[in-house]
């Protein structure tokens, strides 16, 4: 302990309850602070889940509402997808994922100077691919009941399209359900 102390002393005032602070936790095997590591891992979890909810979010939702309004071979083919996505094993995917772009950089097409680490790529394309298949059911099933109900059908006998009745009526109508999902 005395050798220690002499070799690497604890810092007083500020510095110190900084580095007590940091320490709290105490370190790892290599002097790493487990706290802040700790901070950092929720930081990327975080940052995972956001970005996974809200794309799946937004396609579920467009999916979804799509299919219902449009009906036909178009519902058939979403439903079809989703139910051949929801049969493959998360963790199957994410670790074929993951092994698919374990040691490839990305750049950016108008700068090849900047390179983007795809160490979370493989986590986005698992999540997204697996979790928009919740909020599509849940909007199908909403965007049934709407394309239903009177003012859609009045927009119809009006003569709008239904790419415009869609975007501006059903879609909207569903956003609600996309809250949901996306804080869930």
């Amino acid at each position: 302990q005395p050798v220690l102390a002499e070799l690497m002393p604890i810092p007083d005032g500020l510095d110190g309850a900084v580095y007590k602070f940091r320490t709290l936790l105490g370190t790892d095997r290599q002097g790493r602070s487990i706290l802040i590591r700790a901070i950092y891992s929720a930081k990327i979890a975080v940052q995972v889940g956001v970005v996974a909810a809200l794309v799946s979010v937004i396609v579920g939702g467009i999916v979804g509402a799509a299919a219902a309004f449009l009906g036909g071979w178009v519902d058939h083919a979403v439903i079809w997808v989703y139910t051949t996505l929801s049969s493959i094993p998360y963790l199957v995917l994410l670790t074929l994922l993951a092994f698919v772009f374990q040691s490839s950089d990305w750049t950016l097409p108008w700068d090849d100077t900047v390179r983007i680490s795809t160490t979370l790529i493989p986590l986005y394309a698992a999540f997204c691919l697996t979790f928009w298949i919740g909020p599509a059911r849940v909007i199908r099933g909403e965007a049934l009941k709407i394309k239903e109900l009177e003012y859609v059908q009045a927009a119809t006998a009006i003569g709008f399209g239904r790419f415009y009745i869609l975007l501006k009526h059903v879609i909207p109508n569903t956003a609600h359900l996309m809250f949901i999902n996306f804080s869930l």
